[in-house]
């Protein structure tokens, strides 16, 4: 039973609680795969990303694990290898994951890994294949019925809307899964569209907005515990506070987000850069070069073309130029 209540909690996106009863229960020796493989995917969500690693891969090399287990698995190798930036092996690994959900005929993990391949395949692609990923996946989500799944769906594509400066689309996309996540509650999904809308907030110069939609993410993204939106909401308020003019605040929740995230992953390269435009604000050139030149280093030889690789080149220009030195 407490395998149960940690699973449902899990689908409800309160992963903290969840890990809490499965730590804390005794399972039946039928149950200990599942309870196992559950631990894997909350060390994932919770940013224990190490264990997390270490788990999937040790259940990878067990013989006759079932197909949907082994989905799982490298559905959470694909989303740790896509945190560090290696988008290519991160794609592989959802493909390899997609085919065994499909050869299990679980259509909930279908939909998950699909969405996960939209948010993967979109960092790079036009937007007419955008259009094409979010189609395949409109229809998976369709075909599931779920009021959950489908409000991810909605989250995405308010995400890449507004990530392409689509602000109404965006809007339009996140107030849709807000209306859908009243039916089906789940607090990580609530902090990722509340995220999205402060990002909208802050594209339309509205602070006021900005901070109520980023104190909303931080309050469910807390109960949630997924590491994920507690360092988005966290960022979040640190641009809020660098909008204000209260730049010490905005270094104390970059810094409390930094503990949360290795800087090797994509938040860890964007608190970077986010912190090297307060040491640009405050007159600091060498501390901003610093950490424009941390953020080359976590990136290492990967595809420099994400959101933030984009926007630290242009922070990079813009150190280089208020240090005098317009040959980099």
């Amino acid at each position: 039973m407490r395998l149960q209540d940690a699973s449902v909690l899990n689908n409800e996106g309160r992963f903290a609680e969840a890990a809490r009863i499965l730590a804390g229960s005794t399972v039946p020796t039928a149950d200990k795969l599942a309870a196992e493989i559950l631990s894997m995917q909350l060390a994932e969500r919770l940013g224990d990303y190490a264990k997390a690693r270490f788990q999937a891969e040790r259940w990878l090399r067990t013989r006759q694990l079932p197909a949907e287990y082994q989905s799982d698995c490298r559905y959470v190798v694909g989303k740790l290898d896509m945190l560090e930036g290696r988008l290519d092996t991160a794609v592989q690994q959802f493909e390899r994951a997609l085919a065994l959900a499909s050869e299990a005929k679980d259509h909930r993990r279908v939909c998950w890994i699909h969405l996960r391949l939209l948010t993967t395949n979109c960092e790079r692609a036009s937007a007419q294949a955008a259009s094409r990923w979010i189609t395949l996946c409109r229809r998976e989500v369709t075909r599931l019925g779920d009021p959950a799944m489908t409000a991810a769906l909605h989250i995405i594509v308010g995400e890449l809307a507004a990530k392409h400066g689509a602000v109404a689309t965006s809007k339009r996309h996140t107030r849709l899964a807000q209306k859908l996540l009243r039916y089906a509650p789940n607090v990580w999904l609530q902090a990722w569209s509340e995220i999205t809308l402060v990002a909208l907030s802050l594209m339309m110069g509205d602070v006021k907005a900005g901070r109520r939609h980023a104190h909303a993410a931080l309050e469910s993204a807390e109960l949630s515990g997924a590491a994920g939106v507690r360092v988005a909401a966290l960022g979040n308020l640190g641009n809020l506070c660098i909008l204000e003019g209260d730049w010490q605040r905005a270094k104390s929740y970059y810094s409390a987000a930094s503990d949360l995230i290795p800087a090797n992953t994509e938040q860890g390269r964007s608190l970077l850069e986010s912190t090297a435009r307060l040491h640009l604000l405050n007159g600091q050139f060498e501390e901003a070069a610093s950490c424009i030149a941390a953020v080359h280093a976590a990136n290492g030889d990967e595809e420099k073309t994400r959101y933030i690789d984009r926007h630290t080149q242009l922070t990079k220009c813009v150190v280089n130029k208020r240090a005098g030195n317009l040959d980099n």
